[in-house]
């Protein structure tokens, strides 16, 4: 009855056949506290997930952009064909992710300056992810075959100086073909 302070009983019928009925005011806000507590985790998991999705492209995009400028050929000033090699390695930018992301505690994407991305190889590479949740690394050995890279991507989604890892390689087999597996390795995706 409606104005008597009266509450109807709302009743569930659950999945594996248990029927839940709740009564009064008092079971329905169990009700949201219940489901609050089921959705809000998730969804933070889900966001963090879509945020990590970044990483995982970056270092796909870097990958390609590798292979592309060791297959292109170089000479030097004099025209002399150079040994192909992938590009100098490149600090981590911007930088210690939970300094430059979490700043003031809180998850926020890194907008880059104009140096962010200035290093040689960043430009070589026609990489500048802007804004970012993850910082980069580019790390590579050697000329011909047996040259090789490695490109991370860190991050700090929640801001508890754990950070997860992401990393992809490559290398030049005694045949001068490219070698990869086309994975990212992962380490702690969301943490």
């Amino acid at each position: 009855e409606h104005g008597s302070g009266q509450w109807n009983t709302v009743s569930l019928l659950l999945s594996n056949g248990v029927r839940l009925k709740i009564n009064g005011m008092m079971g329905s806000s169990a009700l949201f506290g219940i489901i609050a507590a089921v959705t809000i985790p998730a969804f933070v998991q889900y966001s963090r997930r879509s945020k990590a999705a970044e990483a995982q492209l970056g270092l796909q995009k870097l990958s390609a952009a590798s292979i592309a400028y060791y297959s292109t050929v170089r000479v030097d000033q004099n025209g002399t064909k150079q040994t192909p090699q992938f590009p100098k390695s490149a600090p981590l930018s911007p930088g210690n992710p939970a300094q430059h992301m979490c700043p003031d505690g809180g998850s926020r994407k890194f907008r880059a300056t104009a140096d962010t991305w200035a290093h040689e190889t960043w430009k070589a590479l026609s990489f500048s992810p802007k804004p970012s949740w993850y910082a980069y690394e580019y790390i590579s050995s050697g000329a011909g075959p047996g040259s090789s890279f490695t490109a991370r991507a860190y991050g700090d989604l929640d801001c508890d100086g754990i950070l997860s890892t992401f990393e992809m390689r490559a290398q030049i087999d005694a045949t001068g073909n490219v070698v990869k597996d086309g994975r990212v390795y992962i380490n702690q995706e969301v943490e």
